[in-house]
């Protein structure tokens, strides 16, 4: 058990100290590695697509570090709505564009978007990174062949976590 400011927490992989969480150590570990690997960095980049965003913390990074680019989450509505929470707690309503009836980016923002709706729009998507830490292979056969088809939506930079199974089609290709 871990003590804060008095108020007595259960254990979580979080050191306070430091004010960080594991997942946040896990993000910029990915992102110092790809850019050790690459030598390009991923944060400078001005359009970027994330298949997958979890609550929204790699975007948080992202922004932070590059507020003016222009970020796009692809999840599950549902996941959608609780980025849209978060990240609009952190940057404020005006920086998030929550898309629910219809499709459009808005340059210089947050925009979260659901990966079926954008799969049925038939439209193009052009970024200059695409990134998903495991949420691609963790989707099924149908949403990896599309963002496959649409070259990962022709990003230069691509960053991609991902298990080696029997469920990851971007192997296989």
């Amino acid at each position: 058990d871990y003590k804060v400011t008095g108020v007595q927490t259960c254990a979580l992989p979080i050191y306070f100290g430091y004010m960080t969480s594991e997942n946040a150590i896990h993000q910029s570990f990915h992102l110092s590695s790809y850019k050790e690997y690459t030598t390009k960095d991923i944060v400078e980049s001005q359009t970027i697509a994330e298949w997958g965003g979890g609550y929204g913390c790699l975007a948080r990074m992202i922004r932070k570090i590059n507020s003016s680019c222009t970020y796009i989450i692809m999840d599950l509505p549902e996941l959608n709505a609780l980025q849209y929470v978060y990240l609009s707690s952190i940057f404020g309503k005006e920086s998030v564009n929550y898309n629910c009836k219809e499709y459009e980016i808005e340059v210089g923002k947050i925009n979260l978007i659901s990966s079926d709706f954008v799969m049925s729009l038939n439209k193009s998507i052009k970024v200059d990174s695409f990134i998903s830490h495991w949420a691609l292979t963790e989707s099924g056969s149908d949403y990896q062949s599309y963002v496959i088809d649409n070259n990962f939506f022709d990003a230069k930079n691509i960053l991609i976590g991902c298990v080696d199974d029997e469920n990851n089609d971007l192997i296989k290709n």
